[in-house]
């Protein structure tokens, strides 16, 4: 009795096709491709469509080729991958599977610490990774930053902000959320700076010899501006001259109080400097000359011109 064996000669098959694999970085990733062919079919493999080759030692190749492993995954693995099985007969066949990393949010690059100046603008830095791509907000305190035509978020996560206002100022993170997790940045701060400025000027007053007179001049500014008079152009300073005398410093509350003391013909005339935290105040007193006075921080000084409405002139009048 004789046994006849016939084989179906025909194209190859792939039985189990190819899926998106998920994977963790530094993990492995494996691809199975089941093939059903007679003769044989060789089997390839491709990795956005550059052939993987099977003595490249970034993979593993098993089962007559029906498997490929990714070992230690990098993000540089992403793409897609193919196994090519032919035999010779008809067309070769194909499936193809995705790999696609699974990563919690990380924060590259963190923002820092800014000073800047009122009307300047700024960006701050925000890289991230994260596999699927973060998603980056910013937070102002604890208050969600929304985006309008002075501030937003670039494509690369940093928060750009024109035009920088005094309110801007504050504590800020930024947030980056994927389906595997959310992190957010260190804090940072925003100091915004501004030029002195004379909210008010003195006002030019008339006076009996030997009596007191104040002329007062409001400033602000961030830093707070300290305060210089000028007499007849020149800087008044009462250590360099017999007739000022320094008086010891009081601290009342919030309040820091200088007084200086001109002595003319037995009376005081008083100097005093208030200084707060969002203004500085000065008075001054000069007797028969102009008086000018000056605003000073690091950012900018503000010195009001030597005119008729701008310079507080004191004039005697007669007994």
């Amino acid at each position: 009795m004789k046994i006849f064996i016939f084989f179906s000669i025909a194209a190859p098959r792939i039985t189990t096709l190819l899926e998106t694999v998920d994977a963790s970085l530094d993990h492995n990733a494996t691809f199975i491709c089941e093939v059903d062919s007679y003769p044989q079919a060789d089997i390839t493999w491709t990795r956005n469509n550059y052939p993987i080759r099977y003595y490249d030692s970034r993979y593993i190749i098993r089962e007559n080729g029906q498997m490929l492993i990714i070992p230690n995954v990098k993000d540089s693995d992403n793409g897609e991958y193919c196994c090519i099985a032919s035999n010779g007969i008809g067309e070769p066949a194909k499936s193809c599977g995705a790999l696609q990393l699974k990563m919690k949010p990380q924060i590259k690059r963190h923002p820092t610490n800014m000073t800047l100046i009122v009307e300047s603008k700024a960006v701050l830095p925000c890289l991230t990774l994260g596999y699927p791509k973060p998603d980056i907000s910013w937070i102002k305190e604890d208050d969600l930053i929304k985006v309008n035509s002075r501030i937003s978020v670039l494509e690369s996560g940093s928060l750009k902000i024109n035009n920088i206002k005094k309110e801007d100022a504050g504590q800020y993170r930024c947030v980056a959320r994927n389906s595997f997790g959310i992190v957010y940045s260190k804090p940072v701060t925003i100091e915004v700076q501004a030029p002195a400025r004379i909210l008010k000027v003195p006002k030019e007053k008339k006076v009996q010899i030997g009596s007191e007179v104040t002329l007062e001049c409001n400033a602000t500014g961030n830093p707070i501006p300290s305060i210089t008079w000028l007499e007849n152009g020149n800087t008044v300073n009462p250590l360099l001259y017999t007739h000022f005398s320094l008086f010891p410093t009081f601290l009342f509350a919030s309040l820091l109080l200088f007084l200086l003391a001109l002595a003319l013909r037995s009376k005081l005339i008083v100097l005093s400097s208030h200084l707060t935290v969002s203004e500085s105040r000065a008075q001054c007193v000069h007797v028969k000359y102009a008086s000018v006075c000056a605003a000073i921080n690091r950012i900018q000084t503000t010195i009001i011109p030597q005119a008729a409405d701008r310079t507080a002139a004191i004039r005697f009048k007669p007994y």
